[in-house]
């Protein structure tokens, strides 16, 4: 592949796999054709570990022995480091033949076949390499000059990529992140664009919707079965979510359930924008769904790590959390009255409360992070 077509091509493929990191092992296939090698590893490296790859053909026992050993004793590394703006560097700039006859490092390498080299370096942050290198075989012989002009072309189209790569990845990990935490709020949490869309619901929103009981979801965002109400929503929506609205606006909506259970309560926030070129959707209301048949209970466990309560006290912290009387908690966990007394006060000892009211309060704080969600 000699042609501006073809690197065009290649350079294509980079950037592709950049956003689509599952299409890095076939770009690299790709680009080892084209340079006349058969095994690619793209790196990042603080010269005593690998801290992320991608690979073709190079098998997890070179990794492995790399990482734990040979990492230290790359001769193309320390060469690399030492000319920092040669782009592309390879066997004949610093081996000879007899010289890689002796080096330890080459002749680890060539019990996987891998007999000569062409490779790019750059520096990122904090004293992190990136790293490409292509292997070839002993009948591939040395890189030709045309191999390297190419390898030179694509070099700063694979350091971008790896950088775009990276960042993407580092969002999504955040994303993920941020949804695995939103599913573990007691209410339900959705996020919408300008027009009403559904970006973002969390698991306890699905819970809700997906029952039907007055709200559900569909491709034109959310709806509320009473019709008023829905309007009132949707009017809300349009206030908050307007051009000239302001942070200060939103709303909260009562919604009545054709179960008859209690009404949920709906909560309507405007989130902060800022343009973003190209962007179809972006969240700008975000809306709060709380269901008051839903109590939270706090774990045993939890109570007894934060408060030092003993099980039979954390248990009964427990009951007292979903807000009924002690004479019921004490029924409830088979205990007299008296017995639940004598917990009670050594749990307003042991949390710095004097009131159930105090106590409560307390431990619903404690339960957003720790605790369990329980159906009445």
């Amino acid at each position: 592949m000699n042609s501006h077509q073809d690197a065009g091509a290649l350079i294509e493929g980079i950037y592709d796999a950049a956003m689509n990191p599952e299409n890095w092992e076939a770009q690299l296939g790709q680009i080892c054709d084209s340079l006349n090698c058969f095994a690619a590893v793209l790196y990042e490296t603080d010269q005593q570990k690998l801290l992320s790859l991608r690979s073709l053909n190079m098998p997890d026992e070179s990794v492995t022995e790399y990482d734990d050993y040979y990492l230290q004793t790359d001769s193309r590394i320390h060469f690399g480091l030492a000319n920092p703006h040669i782009p592309v560097i390879h066997d004949a700039m610093h081996n000879t033949e007899a010289e890689k006859d002796k080096d330890e490092f080459c002749i680890w390498m060539r019990k996987f076949g891998f007999y000569n080299y062409m490779a790019t370096r750059w520096d990122q942050d904090e004293g992190v390499s990136g790293i490409g290198a292509f292997q070839r075989s002993k009948s591939q012989g040395l890189a030709t000059e045309q191999e390297v002009d190419l390898l030179t072309l694509l070099y700063p189209h694979i350091r971008r990529g790896m950088e775009i790569s990276r960042s993407f990845g580092e969002r999504d990990l955040r994303l993920e992140a941020s949804g695995e935490a939103a599913n573990l709020l007691p209410f339900g949490v959705v996020l919408l664009d300008s027009d009403g869309t559904i970006i973002f619901m969390n698991y306890m929103a699905n819970s809700i919707t997906a029952a039907g009981d007055g709200i559900s979801a569909g491709p034109t965002g959310l709806k509320i079965s009473h019709r008023d109400t829905d309007a009132a929503l949707h009017k809300c929506l349009i206030a908050t979510s307007g051009p000239s609205c302001l942070l200060s606006a939103g709303g909260n909506i009562s919604v009545q359930r054709p179960s008859g259970k209690r009404s949920y309560t709906v909560s309507i926030s405007p989130l902060p924008t800022r343009d973003v070129v190209f962007a179809k959707h972006r969240p700008v209301v975000a809306v709060f769904i709380s269901d008051p048949e839903i109590k939270a209970q706090a774990s045993t466990d939890a109570l007894c790590a934060l408060y030092g309560l003993t099980p039979s006290e954390a248990r009964l912290a427990s009951q007292i959390a979903t807000g009924i009387s002690l004479d019921h908690c004490a029924a409830q966990l088979g205990i007299t009255l008296e017995t639940a007394r004598t917990h009670l006060k050594r749990v307003f000892s042991k949390t710095g409360t004097s009131r159930q009211g105090e106590l409560i309060h307390l431990l619903l704080s404690s339960i957003r992070k720790t605790g369990d969600l329980v159906h009445t």
